[in-house]
C-alpha cells in the first residue's frame, strides 16, 4: 500500500510513520517470505561419477530443454527425500516427505528464469524452496488470514484519518508463486467490497494475480513522482517481491524518496522460490530506499480476540462492514496486526491498546 501508494496481499494494509512525513506525503502499501544436505553418495547410487552428469543435465535444461531436470530429480530423488525429511522432522503430521519433494519439483520446474549450475546449486535452491514450502503449510494450518480482515481495518484507519487522497497505490495477492485460493477470495472481497463507500479511488487498487504488470507500472510510477517535498511511503504487508519489481522499474534517482514500511520478519525474508526477493536482497540492490521497522504488531491489540472488536457493530455502517469481513475472513483468531502499521502511519502509536483504536475512531 502506499501513501501515496499502497501495495498488499498476504499482509493486511498497514501503516506507519515515517517522522519526516507529514500529512500532504505520499504513502504505499506493498503486500503487500534451509537447509542445505548435498551428501556425497544417495542410495540411488549417485556418486562422484555422476556429479558430472547433473551437472551436464542442468546445462541442458538452461539452454532449452526443461524436460532435462525432471532426470535431475529422478536422479537425485532418494537424497532430496532425506532432506525433506530431515526438514519436516516428526513434527508435521499434514506434509509427508514424499509430497514435500513433489511440491519442490513444481516449484523449481515451474520457473522458467531459475538457471541451476550444478549439483550444489540445484541443492541450495531446493532445500530454500522447501523451507518456503513447510512455512505456507505451517502458516495455512494456523489458519493465518490477517489479509482479509487486516485489510478493511487499515482501509477504514485511512478513511478516518482523509487520507483517500494519498493512496496512490494498492495491490493485493501477492504470494505470486503459491496464492492460497481462500485467502484470495478473502482479499478480493476484503480490497473492494467497500472501497466506494470509504472514497477510494478504485484505479489505484491492483490484483497480483491478474495485473501483475500493471500494478509493477504504477508502483513505478508513484516512485517517479516522487520528491523531497512528496515522498512515498510503501506499507509491506506481504512478501517483498512485487515491491522489489516496482522499486526495479522505476528511475534510479526518485528511490532516495521512498520509504519501506514492516512489521514482521517473515514478511521480510519470505520467498516462495530462489528467483523471488526479499527485504534484505532489495535494499542491497537498492541502497537509497529507506526501510523502518517497527515493533511487531501481533504483540498489539491489533492481535486481539474476535470479541474484543464487536464494538465496531455499534459504530456505524463502515465499521459494521469492517467487522463482517473479519468475521468471514478469520478463523479462531482476529489477526489484523498489519494493520497497525497503518494506525502507527497516522498517529505515531506503535503499541497500540484496544482503547486507543476506539478513541481514534470516536468511540
Amino acid at each position: 500500500m502506499a501513501e501515496r501508494g499502497f501495495q498488499r496481499q498476504y499482509r493486511r494494509p498497514s501503516i506507519h510513520r515515517n517522522p519526516a512525513m507529514n500529512r500532504d506525503s505520499s504513502w504505499s502499501n506493498v503486500e503487500s517470505a534451509a537447509g542445505l544436505q548435498s551428501g556425497s553418495t544417495s542410495s540411488a547410487g549417485i556418486g562422484q561419477g555422476a556429479v558430472d552428469e547433473i551437472t551436464l543435465l542442468l546445462q541442458r535444461a538452461r539452454n532449452g530443454e526443461p524436460e532435462q531436470l525432471d532426470r535431475v530429480f529422478a536422479a537425485l530423488y532418494m537424497e532430496l527425500r532425506r532432506v525433506a525429511e530431515s526438514r519436516l522432522g516428526s513434527g508435521c503430521q499434514t506434509l509427508t516427505p514424499t509430497a514435500l519433494v513433489h511440491e519442490v519439483f513444481l516449484t523449481l520446474r515451474g520457473n522458467e528464469s531459475l538457471n541451476l549450475n550444478d549439483r550444489r546449486h540445484f541443492f541450495a535452491c531446493a532445500a530454500r524452496s522447501m523451507r518456503c514450502i513447510v512455512v505456507d503449510h505451517a502458516r495455512r494450518r494456523s489458519a493465518d488470514r490477517r489479509g482479509g480482515g487486516a485489510t478493511p481495518v487499515t482501509l477504514a484507519i485511512l478513511a478516518q484519518a482523509k487520507l483517500q487522497a494519498k493512496l496512490v497505490h494498492y495491490d493485493h495477492s501477492s504470494h505470486l508463486a503459491q496464492n492460497d485460493s481462500d485467502q484470495y477470495g478473502d482479499m478480493i472481497a476484503s480490497t473492494t467490497g467497500h472501497l466506494s463507500e470509504f472514497g477510494f479511488d478504485q484505479n489505484v487498487v491492483f490484483d497480483d494475480q491478474t495485473q501483475l504488470s500493471a500494478a509493477v507500472a504504477n508502483i513505478a510510477k508513484v516512485i517517479d513522482a516522487s520528491t523531497a517535498s512528496d515522498p512515498l511511503t510503501f506499507i509491506v504487508a506481504g512478501p517483498f517481491e512485487v515491491t522489489y519489481q516496482g522499486v526495479a522499474a522505476a528511475s534510479a534517482d526518485k528511490l532516495q524518496y521512498v520509504t519501506l514500511l514492516s512489521h514482521s520478519t517473515w514478511n521480510e525474508d519470505h520467498e516462495h522460490v530462489p528467483a523471488e526477493h526479499t527485504k534484505d536482497e532489495l535494499l542491497a540492490d537498492f541502497p537509497a530506499v529507506k526501510f523502518i521497522k517497527i515493533s511487531d504488531q501481533n504483540a498489539n491489540a491489533f492481535k486481539s480476540s474476535p470479541s474484543a472488536w464487536d464494538w465496531m457493530n455499534a459504530a456505524g455502517a463502515d465499521l459494521t462492514w469492517v467487522r463482517g469481513r473479519m468475521v468471514q475472513a478469520e478463523y479462531a483468531e482476529g489477526d489484523n496486526s498489519d494493520a497497525g502499521m497503518a494506525f502507527y502511519l497516522v498517529t505515531g502509536n506503535e503499541k497500540a491498546t484496544m482503547n486507543d483504536i476506539k478513541t481514534f475512531f470516536g468511540q
